[in-house]
């Protein structure tokens, strides 16, 4: 009964042996010998177990196990906190200045031929060639190549024609232009236009009124 105890101890012993044997080797298989007898595991060094021995072989490694089912899907968490507002942006910079208006001459006239302000005009002459409503704003430039006319009084809200139901309208009719007796501006003709019909465009040429004057 002791010497059977004792076997088993040592079978125990060098199991955990075998073990660490395995863990530690290279090897994909562990090689050992059983003795038939003593019941006793021995690792084996050689190809062959000696008499009265039994070789047995084990992987170091089992076949890998199936892919377990799938769990099912978790339930959908909470919906989080809102996060803080964001901390206003820095003011932007001011922009660069732009640059200088492209016009070369300017003139606001009263319907007399009077300037109330003007640049690069040399003066006004009403009733150019006899002709009322008819202004030559003259330029102290040599070159324009656009002007643009409107109408407005001494306030600058809009004409001067008193008249209830006229309206007055101004229009360039010549730039540097000797026809119109005005070859050294641009002639500007007013023009009232009055309820009932006076022309075919409803017009009257012949009224004058104060006017704002913008060359290019």
């Amino acid at each position: 009964m002791k010497r059977t105890i004792i076997a088993v101890v040592v079978a125990v012993a060098l199991t955990a042996t075998v073990t660490a044997a395995a863990a530690t080797s290279s090897s994909k298989t562990v090689n050992g010998c059983w003795n038939t007898k003593t019941r006793v595991l021995t690792l084996r060094a050689g190809a062959s177990c000696s008499r009265g021995t039994r070789a047995i072989d084990w992987n170091v490694t089992g076949p890998q196990g199936k892919a377990g089912v799938q769990g099912t899907q978790g339930i959908q968490g909470k919906q989080g906190i809102q996060g803080k507002h964001g901390i206003e942006g820095v003011q932007g910079k001011q922009g660069i200045q732009g640059k200088p208006g492209a016009a070369v001459a300017w003139a606001w006239v009263s319907e007399a031929g009077v300037p109330f302000s003007s640049f690069n005009v040399s003066g006004v002459t009403p009733n150019v060639a006899g002709k009322a409503g008819l202004f030559c704003v003259h330029l102290s430039i040599t070159t324009a190549n656009v002007a643009t006319v409107s109408i407005t009084d001494a306030s600058g809200t809009g004409s001067s024609i008193g008249t209830p139901g006229w309206v007055a309208t101004a229009e360039i009719v010549g730039i540097y232009d000797s026809s119109d007796g005005c070859g050294d501006g641009i002639a500007v003709q007013t023009l009232v236009t009055t309820p009932g019909t006076i022309s075919s465009d409803g017009s009257v040429e012949g009224l004058e009124d104060s006017f704002y004057l913008i060359v290019n």
